[in-house]
């Protein structure tokens, strides 16, 4: 009987060994997996903040490039506006302008029909002139030849 229990305690202990093994290899594995696990975890958080950084960097960049285009939207909004402002300065200047040619033209007309109208009072006046003179010339002639007549 004391063998059998020696036989016994001796394959409880050998069975103990082998579950300390077991368990200790358990153990190992697990520890390895959890450092494996946590390499992964902290290879993950790193590129999660390389990526949140190249993020926040391309989102700075984005933000200036939408400042620097709204600037350039504000710049070009005023350019018009001015461009605006020359169009309708030009197009008063052109009104006036051709308002001011149609009253030149106007009184041109004005002038060539008071023009045309003293030529015809220099052409009567000549015509008037011209008789005058016959008559005074036939007068005269009449004149000395009555003078002869007389004398």
């Amino acid at each position: 009987a004391r063998e059998g229990a020696l036989r016994e305690a001796s394959a409880a202990r050998a069975l103990l060994k082998e579950e300390q093994a077991r368990s200790a290899r358990d153990a190992a594995d697990a520890k390895r997996a959890k450092e494996a696990a946590a390499g992964r975890a902290s290879a993950a958080d790193g590129a999660a903040r390389r990526g949140l950084s190249e993020y926040a960097n391309n989102l700075a960049m984005t933000e200036d490039k939408l400042a620097e285009a709204e600037k350039q939207r504000d710049g070009l909004a005023a350019q018009l506006e001015q461009a605006r402002q020359a169009i309708n300065v030009a197009s008063n200047g052109a009104t006036e302008s051709s308002a001011a040619f149609d009253m030149l033209r106007s009184q041109l007309a004005e002038r060539e029909m008071q023009l045309a109208k003293r030529r015809e009072e220099l052409a009567g006046a000549s015509t008037r002139a011209d008789a005058a003179t016959t008559r005074a010339e036939r007068a005269e002639a009449l004149a000395a030849a009555g003078g002869e007549r007389a004398g």
